[in-house]
Parts: C-alpha cells; sequence; structure tokens
C-alpha cells in the first residue's frame, strides 16, 4: 500500500497499492465499493465526497498529478511540472485546491481546470530531516 485517505465526510476510504490501482472501502462495512487502475503514482488524495480524487507521483519531472472522476473512472485533468519535481502535494480542505512543493517552488492549482492559479512560495529541495521544507539556496 502506497497510501490511503478517508473521504471528508467519512463514509468511505481511497486507497493506493502497489500494483497501480485506487480502491474506494465502505468505512463502515470493509466492503470494495470500486477499484481502477491510475498507474505508477504514489499518492492518493480525496477532494470531496462526491467522488473526486487526485493521484500523483513525487520525485520525477512532468506530469506529476491527475484529477480523476470516480463514477465514471476518467481522468478529468492531468497536471505537468515542466521541468520540475514535485515533492509534496496536498489538497485544500474544499477540495478546491491542489498544492505543491518542489525544486519550482510551492504552486497552487486547479482541481476543476487543472490550471496552475498562482505560486505562493520559494523552491524547494527536499523535505529535509523529519519532514521539514528547506528552501533551495542559491544557484
Amino acid at each position: 500500500l502506497f497510501d490511503l485517505q478517508i473521504f471528508p465526510c467519512g463514509d468511505r476510504v481511497a486507497t493506493l497499492g502497489w500494483d497501480g490501482f485506487v480502491a474506494g472501502w465502505s468505512a463502515e462495512s470493509g466492503e470494495a465499493l470500486q477499484r481502477f487502475s491510475v498507474g505508477r503514482h504514489t499518492v492518493v488524495r480525496v477532494l470531496r465526497c462526491g467522488g473526486r480524487f487526485v493521484t500523483g507521483i513525487s520525485g520525477r519531472p512532468g506530469e506529476f498529478a491527475v484529477v480523476w472522476e470516480v463514477a465514471e473512472q476518467r481522468a478529468l485533468h492531468r497536471l505537468v511540472q515542466p521541468g520540475g519535481v514535485v515533492h509534496i502535494l496536498q489538497v485544500t480542505p474544499c477540495g478546491a485546491q491542489l498544492i505543491t512543493a518542489g525544486i519550482s517552488g510551492v504552486k497552487l492549482w486547479s482541481t476543476e481546470t487543472g490550471r496552475l492559479e498562482r505560486r505562493v512560495g520559494p523552491p524547494v529541495a527536499d523535505a529535509g530531516e523529519r519532514g521539514r521544507l528547506r528552501p533551495r539556496l542559491g544557484r
């Protein structure tokens, strides 16, 4: 298992396995509700109870995240970070934005459109010791 996350409404859990499949589970009964392939991603983040989530991959340049529509099991948006590596991927509490931190800075992305909305912080070299972000110095 790479990652798991509880849906905001608390009734479901999303898991992302080593096999590249995301599964949705009933938090009450433990029953598998859905399962589908998302490729070689290593992170899953739930956007909202209505059935959208983001999968992502860190440590590689290029495509780093995909916004998925659960009911239709299809990709809505593929987010690309040209020339930069994303180390951290999180979703805002309302699910409307994705926050990334990496070599090219801290950025806010729209989960509705898949577009970069704005830069909000300096470049990050890596997660450093004990998971603390370390600003990239000089160049």
